[in-house]
């Protein structure tokens, strides 16, 4: 979509800037000169939200004004598409090659987590024979999916096993 048309979905989307941007007839540089420097950024993030190319288009012009320098300064990344943060930096990415200096921004303040620890639950335990010879063995070990599994063996000298049960409990 072009430039003009762009603009005319900003216009619709912005009322208060509506007045300033159908008079400019889609002149970036004469729209920049008609609108106030918050007004010039909410029409930036416009058309970075609506239309990157013609948001490329319009910074094309802009870049060569102090203005529209400002107004791209002021324009926060977060919630803009991706192809709208790639267009921005490489817009400052041009204004840092013609000799300007950009603040970076400050870094978001980050918030510590602790390290994941990761409970091995291992236990095995064998009873001692009861009067009929046989023992219990027990296995607790941790379910892959989550809970825990208790194996348990009964067995006895010379007779072999008795028995086997799985018993599951999830976490």
């Amino acid at each position: 979509m072009s430039l003009a048309t762009a603009l005319e979905r900003a216009a619709e989307a912005l009322p208060s800037e509506a007045d300033v941007i159908r008079p400019a007839n889609g002149d970036p540089v004469r729209l920049l000169a008609g609108l106030a420097p918050e007004s010039a950024v909410r029409v930036l993030v416009s058309l970075l939200g609506d239309d990157v190319d013609a948001a490329e288009e319009l910074l094309g012009a802009w870049l060569e004004e102090p203005a529209g320098v400002a107004a791209l300064l002021a324009v926060e990344e977060d919630g803009l598409p991706k192809p709208a943060r790639k267009l921005l930096r490489r817009a400052q990415h041009f204004l840092k090659s013609q000799g300007m200096r950009i603040e970076a921004p400050a870094p978001a303040p980050t918030v510590a987590h602790l390290p994941k620890v990761e409970d091995e639950l291992r236990v095995a335990a064998v009873s001692s024979p009861d009067p009929f010879g046989f023992c219990m063995a027990y296995l607790v070990e941790g379910h892959p999916s989550g809970g825990v599994r208790l194996f348990e063996v009964s067995f006895g000298e010379g007779q072999g096993i008795a028995s086997v049960e799985v018993y599951a409990a999830g976490s």
